[in-house]
């Protein structure tokens, strides 16, 4: 059985493995979530994502071409999807990734669904023996941080 605070922790019981913060009110976060999804509305157009491009994903060949690996979630979605996840994977250096005629409203959702997946695959590995918890938990609460700051009432 897992261990946490010192004893052992049922499966699903996070209580002791990250702090909390104050409490939101659940209807200004629901409130705040729909708006987000009014905001990007219906889609009609997809492009090809790989889901999860970083530099560990793309080799040049021997004539300099760029080369695609890893494509197993390769899909037809909303390519601010993948830029999200660029803006999340290379932070400030993202600028020089940024492509011109994105949807303005579609990244705000996304990078919250982004933020409250960072939270929820992170806790379950608490729930087995990850042997760096305090590196799981850091990225628990950051994540969990930044996702209640994209529904706060004032953003």
């Amino acid at each position: 059985m897992p261990r946490g605070r010192g004893g052992p922790v049922a499966r699903g019981d996070h209580e002791g493995c990250v702090s909390r913060p104050p409490r939101r009110d659940p209807p200004t976060c629901c409130e705040r979530l729909h708006e987000l999804a009014a905001r990007a509305g219906p889609r009609t157009e997809y492009g090809l994502i790989h889901g999860e491009l970083g530099p560990g994903h793309v080799l040049v060949d021997a004539a300099g071409r760029p080369v695609l690996i890893d494509i197993e979630g390769l899909m037809y979605f909303d390519i601010e999807w993948e830029h999200v996840f660029l803006q999340l994977r290379f932070g400030e250096r993202y600028g020089a990734l940024a492509r011109p005629g994105l949807d303005r409203h579609r990244p705000d959702l996304y990078m919250l669904a982004m933020r409250l997946s960072l939270v929820a695959g992170p806790l379950r590995l608490l729930d087995g023996d990850f042997p760096d918890r305090a590196f799981l938990r850091g990225i628990v609460e950051h994540n969990r941080d930044e996702a209640l700051a994209l529904v706060s009432p004032d953003r």
